[in-house]
């Protein structure tokens, strides 16, 4: 058995069921050769009452899988190799290369079955004004994810976490998001459906971390980086799905709920009305492979 142990007393913590977490990671994908280029930024949602429960079913399948309940997990495992070598000369290798496989389809199993977790993901080709590749999907996602808070009348103070490492990207959502806190419109003038997030209760800034120490973030980016590798394969035209891109594709599209693209749904969405002819032709992969 191998232990990741910090200073941090796990065992005592509790999140505030007071919150409402809403998590968001972003990715991008190259397409082969690099001609064009994909942006994507999406996440989940779980209501207060709720999280503390979240956290522990994806304790419980870290501590089945690679022995501890609180080790360090992302999508791409090769991102902390250097980091679980430092814990275990044979953990990588031996426990987390060795289970991920199973891990992964495990967790999105789980999220699959429980009602209380739904994911959003916003898509958009990326175009010579960089600022509004990550403004317009990142607006487009939260004022969805508004709207699922206004139309379920959650009593909340719902809380956006994104990861830390950012650079440009961080100072346009920080700019994005207090245009939409305060006037309900981005900083191109669209409006918000769900109005500004200050009349609905959110939290008045961004949150945040480090996907390494925030098991919220953990979810998150296997959640995005799952849909990533599918788009990426549907992207290249590759639409040969065998095994376990079913079975991912499967549990994705649950928690995604429906792929529904108006204002009042979530799912998966393509952010750019140019892409509207990809997306139909999405929905029709993905119901030919799942269906």
């Amino acid at each position: 058995m191998f232990l990741f142990l910090d200073e941090t007393d796990y065992t005592c913590k509790e999140v505030s069921e007071e919150d409402f977490k809403i998590v968001i990671d972003d990715e991008e994908i190259s397409l082969e050769p690099e001609s064009e280029i994909y942006f994507t930024i999406g996440g989940y949602y779980c209501p207060k009452g709720k999280i503390n429960e979240l956290v522990s079913k994806y304790r419980d399948l870290k501590e089945k899988f690679f022995g501890s309940k609180f080790i360090p997990i992302k999508n791409n495992i090769y991102d902390y190799k250097d980091k679980y070598e430092e814990i275990e000369e044979s953990l990588f290798e031996k426990v987390i290369k060795s289970n991920m496989r199973e891990f992964r389809l495990s967790l999105l199993e789980d999220l699959a079955n429980i009602n209380y977790v739904e994911s959003i993901v916003s898509i958009i080709q990326i175009y010579s004004d960089k600022r509004k590749l990550h403004a317009f999907p990142f607006v487009n996602v939260i004022q969805r994810f508004a709207w699922v808070i206004k139309s379920k009348s959650y009593e909340c103070v719902p809380q956006i976490i994104m990861d830390w490492n950012q650079k440009e990207e961080k100072r346009v959502y920080e700019e994005e998001y207090h245009e939409i806190f305060h006037t309900g419109k981005d900083s191109y003038g669209s409006i918000c459906k769900a109005g500004s997030l200050y009349e609905m209760g959110f939290y008045h800034s961004l949150n945040f971390s480090s996907t390494y120490y925030d098991e919220f973030l953990q979810i998150a980016d296997i959640i995005i980086g799952s849909w990533r590798y599918l788009l990426k394969k549907f992207y290249n035209n590759d639409y040969k799905l065998e095994g376990d891109d079913i079975e991912s594709l499967e549990k994705l599209a649950s928690i995604s709920r429906e792929y529904r693209g108006d204002i009042f749904k979530g799912g998966l969405i393509f952010a750019d009305k140019k892409d509207q002819k990809v997306a139909n032709r999405f929905k029709v992969f993905i119901r030919e492979e799942v269906i």
